[in-house]
Order: C-alpha cells, then structure tokens, then sequence
C-alpha cells in the first residue's frame, strides 16, 4: 500500500493493536495524536485514534518504561496518553475503525481476522524496518 494509498485509506479512525496495550500500541496512538494535534487547522479532517490489545490485564495504566521514554523522546505523546488504561481488543474497536496497525503478526491470527477484512490490517514491521519502503498490508499466516 502506497503512502498515498495509506492516507487515503485512514479516514475515520486508525486503531493501533499490541499485545498488552500498556507500551507500543499506546506509544503508537500517542505519537499520532502528537504529531496530528501539530497539524494546525487541519484536526478535523484527521483521523482519530485507539489502541487495545489482544493479551490483556485490563485496567492498566503505561509501563513506567513508557512514559520515560515518551517523555524523553516526545513529550506530546505523553501528554497525550495521560488517563490511558489497557483494553481487550473487542469487535467494535475493529469495526469502526478504517485502518487496524497490528505490531506483531501473530495479533492478525490471534484475533483480527475474525473481524476485520485483511486489506485494512497493516502489519507495522515497515515502520521497524525503513529498508522495506514498498510494505503492503499483511494477510493472516
């Protein structure tokens, strides 16, 4: 999927998946409302975002290693994230949600492909990995 393609694609909401939703998929959320909330004039025509995760221990605020992190790095996304608690992923996350951007391959198989039509996974290893510039979304193994 283009970047182009990506942005056209992302129109309602984009919900970021980890496992525990207590680190990468609330990172991800965070830095995406930091980096929207710097588009000036443009929020309303930006997506919205969420994050859950497919293993989790409800309730849980960001693993301190976050929140250092966050704040050394970029500290709107911290702010941002202020309040966060871990959710189980559930089908209403996925289905009001245009794009789904899983961390691991194993969350398509584990519970996204019970929901989600597979060309709206996107399977974040392109953004780990800056040498593959032609990712595409991901299909369950």
């Amino acid at each position: 999927m283009s970047g182009q393609k990506l942005n056209e694609a992302v129109t309602r909401e984009i919900h970021f998946v980890c496992t525990g939703n207590a680190a990468r998929s609330p990172m991800a959320k965070g830095i995406w409302l930091a980096l929207s909330a710097g588009q000036s004039g443009q929020e309303a025509s930006l997506p919205k975002a969420s994050s859950s995760g497919t293993h989790v221990i409800e309730g849980l605020p960001l693993s301190r290693r976050t929140v250092e992190g966050l704040r050394a790095v970029m500290p709107e996304a911290e702010t941002a994230l202020k309040g966060h608690r871990s959710t189980q992923i559930v089908k209403a996350d996925l289905e009001r949600s245009t794009l789904v951007a899983v961390m691991e391959r194993d969350h398509v198989s584990e519970s996204l492909d019970k929901y989600v039509a597979k060309t709206r996974i996107w399977y974040t290893s392109v953004l780990r990995d800056s040498a593959r510039p032609s990712a595409q979304p991901t299909t369950a193994a």
